[in-house]
This record gives structure tokens, sequence and C-alpha cells, in this order.
């Protein structure tokens, strides 16, 4: 059965301080396991805070403040929560005491492709739009094969490497989800300088339109 997960782009409420943000957001997770529904329903969540201070490298990023993650244990089930009359409406409501706005507004559905299994506390994560002129056939085989093999022979310090297949209905403008995973920022920031990765992605992706966020998690919960 295949891995199939919701992301989404957050944006904090204008209202909360920015250095109360990610114990906010931790507390919107709590009130969503107060559901026994929603532990059924995922088997992990994961809330990642962007850290600004390396906005501008490898990319551009228009202001968002965290990248939401939450893995399903069945693909069925996708939009399940938000059907349920009990879930929905409360989780909504808080929504927009934490973001700006609802985190349906920019979010997709993605099937994972694990290509180094592991993990760290700093994620480089980039979602791609396909080259104009680029079919999505082309795009995929691109970069699952020739850039993906680029990607692990020469990041150091890579601990985690996903590449995740946008699926139908998302409501973010792109056609792939990358995530790199490192044990600290200056990893991080090293695989975002390097021209030989950066080249090549551009390649089969359109760089203007390439969001890029260095991240921290702040939150997370395996069920």
């Amino acid at each position: 059965m295949p891995t199939v997960k919701r992301a989404y782009l957050a944006r904090r409420n204008p209202g909360l301080p920015a250095e109360q943000f990610a114990a906010r957001w931790r507390q919107h997770m709590e009130l969503g396991l107060k559901f026994p529904e929603l532990p059924q329903r995922y088997r992990q969540i994961r809330y990642c805070r962007v850290l600004h201070a390396a906005d501008g490298v490898g990319g551009h990023n228009p202001g968002y403040d965290g990248v939401g993650f939450l893995v399903l244990r069945d693909p069925a089930q996708l939009s399940a929560p938000y059907r349920d009359a009990a879930i929905g409406p409360t989780m909504r409501a808080d929504e927009l005491r934490v973001f700006s706005a609802h985190v349906a507004d920019a979010a997709l559905a993605a099937e994972e492709i694990v290509l180094r299994p592991g993990g760290g506390p700093i994620g480089v994560l980039q979602f791609l739009k396909r080259r104009a002129g680029t079919t999505a056939e082309a795009f995929r085989k691109d970069w699952r094969e020739r850039h993906a093999s680029l990607v692990l022979a020469q990041t150091p310090g890579l601990q985690g490497y996903v590449q995740n297949d946008v699926l139908a209905d998302a409501t973010i403008d792109c056609d792939g989800l990358s995530e790199m995973w490192f044990s600290n920022l200056e990893q991080a920031l090293a695989a975002l300088r390097d021209p030989a990765i950066a080249a090549d992605r551009e390649c089969f992706t359109e760089p203007a339109a390439t969001l890029t966020l260095t991240t921290e998690v702040c939150c997370e919960a395996e069920f």
C-alpha cells in the first residue's frame, strides 16, 4: 500500500507573535488528539517552523511560517477529518486562531517515495513546478532518477531524502515536494548552495516557481 500524506503551507495569524507560533501550533495538534478518530486515521503528524534567517537561499519564501505533514494510515481516508461532523468544525475554527487562513487553502495530497530512510530536525522542503513543455512523466523521471542520484551522491550530511508525487486537487501550484533532512542548519544551507544540484534541478523545473523553505521540526507525534 502506498504511503500518502497531506501537507500544507501556513502563515501565522497576524495577531500571534512569532515567538509564540510554535507553541500555539502544538496546542492545535493537542486539540486534534482529543478526538480518538484522528490517531486512528494518521500514523504521524509533524509540524515544521520556517527558519526565516535562511530565506532567499536556494529559492524564495513569500511569507510562510510553517509546513505541516499528516501521514495517513489508509489513503482512502485522505479527506475524512474534514467530512467528520465533530472534528471538522472544531479544528477549522481553531485553525483561524493559529493561522491567517484555513490550511486547506494551501494544501496538497502526495504519495511518498523514500529514497533515503531517516530524518533529522532540519528539513529543506522544496515545492517544485515542472518546466513549461515538460510532461508529468518526464518531470518525474528526471527528478526520480538523474536528480535523485546526484542529490544522494554529493550531499554531505543528508540523513533522509523523500520525494512526494503530488496527487489531484492540490491548492498549492506544484508537481512535487522534495524533503531533505539534516542534523544541523549548516549542512542544510550547504546543500542549498550546491551549484551542480541547483543547475540540474533547473533542467526540469521552473526556477522562479520553486518555493524553498528551510525548516526546523517544532512538534511531532507518531501513533
